[in-house]
């Protein structure tokens, strides 16, 4: 989603669900067991640059089919974060959701964005600058190679 216009946070998880769900991605009950699991377990991420991100996600019992839903905020964000749920992320500009159906697979997904997307500041801020979804898509596509 490009440049969404959320008022919160949790909208925009909500909005981020909306269309995975209209997608076919997820299941109905996906949308609250994102919000609860990012209450309970915070995936704020602070990075090297000036942009932040979060990874939100939900259990596997609410995917249909695997995907990476990627959200650029108009908006900055505060999350809490994923090392420590005491210490508040500000700035998170941009929200991935990796949508997967195996468990054990999330680490290694995450491992592969960190080090691919996330330890790129340049990269980072080309996702955050891209006019077009078709620019974020590409920027992807490059950089995890699929």
């Amino acid at each position: 989603m490009y440049k969404m216009k959320a008022k919160t946070a949790e909208d925009a998880l909500k909005q981020m669900s909306a269309m995975l769900l209209e997608k076919g991605y997820v299941k109905e009950s996906y949308r609250n067991a994102i919000i609860e699991r990012e209450k309970k377990f915070p995936t704020g991420l602070k990075l090297q640059g000036e942009i932040n991100v979060a990874l939100p996600h939900a259990d596997i019992e609410h995917v249909l089919r695997p995907a990476l839903a990627v959200g650029v905020l108009e908006k900055a964000f505060e999350f809490r974060n994923m090392a420590d749920p005491e210490e508040r992320i500000e700035n998170v500009k941009m929200i991935f959701i990796p949508v997967i159906t195996k468990a054990h697979k999330y680490v290694e997904f995450l491992g592969f964005l960190v080090d691919n997307i996330f330890q790129k500041p340049k990269t980072m801020k080309d996702l955050v600058k891209a006019k077009q979804k078709s620019e974020i898509l590409k920027i992807l596509k490059k950089k995890l190679k699929f």
